[in-house]
């Protein structure tokens, strides 16, 4: 399977993932990204639990790209393109990712890099075409508030299923 680190049985699973399947069906016959952004989507679902995360096709690059919510209070949907870490990127590359991918529910003028290593570790890069203001003081607050009450949760969560196997 490529070089992205996915263990024999694990990979036969995520292989016969619906998803993995939808992936497939557009044709474009890359599954080393499909892999990859198979892997990107369970994060987001699974560990991150962003909402409403959904996979489309880019036909002019021939690749799959997500979008997803943080929350589903968060209006703000996000595009994620999952790319492998041995990918040459350059400026022209990066260009072209963020020409062509694009949705019609997402009005944010960045797209986030998914980068899948090798041992499914991925590290999301945020690029942005041009300049880009930084968020308002009271957004930044909103959302480390959010992300720590996230946290806060899912240490909860796993102390009472310790205790749950005691």
């Amino acid at each position: 399977m490529g070089d992205v680190g996915v263990a024999a049985g694990e990979a036969n699973w995520l292989l016969s993932h619906p998803k993995y399947k939808e992936m497939m069906s557009h044709g474009f016959n890359n599954s080393d990204q499909a892999l990859q952004a198979m892997l990107v989507y369970l994060d987001l679902c699974e560990a991150k639990q962003w909402a409403k995360v959904s996979l489309h096709p880019c036909s002019e690059l021939k690749m799959i790209f997500l979008t997803a919510q943080e929350s589903e209070r968060d209006g703000q949907a996000h595009l994620m393109l999952p790319i492998g870490n041995d990918a040459e990127l350059n400026i022209a590359q990066m260009k072209q990712y963020i020409d062509h991918i694009k949705h019609p529910s997402v009005e944010c003028p960045s797209l986030t890099l998914a980068i899948v290593a090798s041992d499914s570790t991925i590290l999301y890069y945020k690029i942005t075409d041009g300049l880009v203001p930084p968020d308002p003081p009271e957004q930044l607050q909103a959302k480390k508030t959010l992300r720590g009450k996230r946290k806060a949760a899912q240490r909860k969560a796993h102390k009472f299923i310790k205790m749950k196997k005691s």
